[in-house]
């Protein structure tokens, strides 16, 4: 279990990152891991129910793994399902993925705008609203504020 490109690209360079215990068994949706970047956090939660087996403890030292190689040296956790067939059968794959990105991204651009409006960012506001592209890590710039109300629309509707 770590952090998927979407997630990494959107928050930016992560600084700290807190896992469970290994041999803590999980609920799907529980909290299972806690980003940071700079003070600012984010809660990731369980996508499965099982153990935790073990945690990428080089992640202590440098947490920019997830950024540089999320899906080979910036795992996260291990964690062993209890039903492994049941829990994959909500995952989504192939196409119906890309299709749900898109939406996310999609989201994430209406997110910002909402932010940006509200931190009387117009410049970057405009540039959005005329169909601009995201840059790389638009919430490292943010504060806390931002990141909590990315936390309610966007990590916590995941767990829903």
């Amino acid at each position: 279990v770590g952090i998927d490109d979407f997630l990494q690209h959107t928050l930016g360079k992560i600084t700290k990152v807190k896992m469970r215990k290994a041999g803590t068994r999980i609920k799907k949706g529980d909290p299972l891991i806690s980003i940071t970047q700079k003070g600012k956090k984010l809660e990731i939660y369980s996508p499965i129910t099982g153990i935790i087996q073990e945690n990428n403890e080089k992640l202590v030292q440098e947490p920019s793994l997830i950024n540089s190689d999320p899906y080979t040296e910036g795992w996260v956790t291990t964690v062993k399902a209890d039903d492994w067939m049941k829990e994959t059968k909500s995952f989504l794959m192939g196409e119906k993925y890309k299709m749900e990105l898109k939406k996310e991204f999609s989201r994430l651009k209406d997110f910002l705008t909402f932010i940006l409006k509200q931190e009387d960012k117009a410049g970057s506001l405009a540039i959005l609203q005329e169909g601009g592209e995201l840059n790389d890590a638009p919430l490292e710039q943010l504060g806390p504020e931002a990141w909590e109300e990315f936390q309610i629309q966007f990590m916590n509707r995941m767990n829903s």
